[in-house]
């Protein structure tokens, strides 16, 4: 299998090694016999990133039959982080992974060879956070995640719904081809700042019928990060995200014809100004709390499957990478 690892980084200094053992992790155990490439493109880190990140390759590269390093000190925003590093993915099979997330202990291969049966593959996605004293744990409240797993297990009638409301799958664990991103969904993310995944999943369902796929597993683990946009209070990276969205819906509306849509469209538009309580009035809003409150087994079942089953492994995993990493940056060898 050819196959490329992407990293996007942007201020990682503190997180970039412990993402970049990760997938040496997956590499050895897993890539052995494989042609592996790693991309990491760096949107202009005002830390010293780039600088973890080529010591990182001086040490590592024989792992790999590509290491490319992206960067020039210029911030141009998310976007356009992703579609430069695109211009360099030369394999179908490809995971995109922040540089402040993880991989997780199983075999990301498993993940991969959904793509031979769905066009896009999503799945539970544990969320970690390190203590005061420096160990690493997994978040294992069942109110933190039955959102997206509601959405994520949706029936495929409410997918472009979804996708209109929000984003029906979080970035972290998504999986598809290098072929579904094609002229319009690159035009449609050349035209944002920050929010890169929501326009593109949008696109994928606009244009097809997309057979999707939830994973009860988790290959990934998303890091709890103040300053990562979605939980930043920087007021002006907030702005720009909004107005990123405000495009959004702005395109939305000009694409779609259907009353339905039309109308989570203008609610959406109010929930962003800031008006919150109207959350309750999108189209989808009673479907996912019948599902999250009654009708809630299967959402139950693949938090236990994906979550509290895996919560000690992850956990050791996190604490192991956590050594592998330090190790590195104090250059010594465990």
């Amino acid at each position: 299998m050819n196959f490329t690892f992407l990293s996007f980084t942007y201020n990682h200094a503190s997180f970039i090694a412990m993402h970049l053992e990760s997938i040496k992790y997956q590499v050895e155990n897993f890539f052995s016999n494989d042609k592996v490439t790693i991309i990491v493109s760096d949107d202009g880190s005002k830390d010293n990133t780039l600088e973890i990140v080529n010591r990182w390759k001086e040490q590592n590269e024989s792992l790999f039959s590509n290491f490319i390093v992206l960067g020039d000190g210029i911030n141009r925003g998310t976007c356009s982080n992703f579609l430069r590093a695109l211009e360099y993915l030369n394999d179908e099979y490809f995971y995109v992974l922040a540089g402040d997330d993880v991989y997780g202990f199983r075999d990301l291969k498993n993940a991969l060879r959904q793509l031979n049966k769905y066009d896009f593959v999503s799945g539970i996605c544990p969320a970690f956070s390190v203590s005061d004293n420096g160990e690493y744990f997994i978040d294992d409240d069942y109110k933190d995640y039955k959102t997206a797993i509601s959405k994520g297990t949706a029936a495929p009638i409410f997918h472009r719904l979804l996708s209109i409301e929000g984003c029906i799958a979080e970035a972290a664990p998504a999986i598809y081809k290098k072929a579904m991103i094609n002229d319009d969904v690159k035009k449609r993310i050349a035209n944002l700042k920050l929010i890169e995944d929501q326009p593109m999943v949008y696109e994928f369902f606009r244009k097809k019928k997309i057979r999707m796929n939830y994973m009860d597993k988790s290959y990934v683990m998303y890091r709890v990060n103040p300053l990562s946009v979605s939980h930043t209070q920087n007021s002006t990276i907030r702005e720009i995200a909004r107005d990123d969205l405000t495009k959004l819906l702005n395109y939305y509306d000009r694409n779609e014809k259907k009353i339905l849509y039309k109308y989570a469209i203008s609610i959406r538009r109010m929930v962003i100004d800031g008006k919150r309580s109207f959350v309750r009035l999108m189209p989808s809003y009673l479907y996912i709390m019948l599902r999250q409150n009654i009708f809630n087994r299967k959402l139950k079942e693949i938090f236990r499957h994906g979550i509290i089953e895996d919560k000690e492994t992850c956990e050791k995993h996190l604490n192991e990478l956590n050594q592998k990493s330090q190790a590195f940056l104090e250059g010594t060898i465990i």
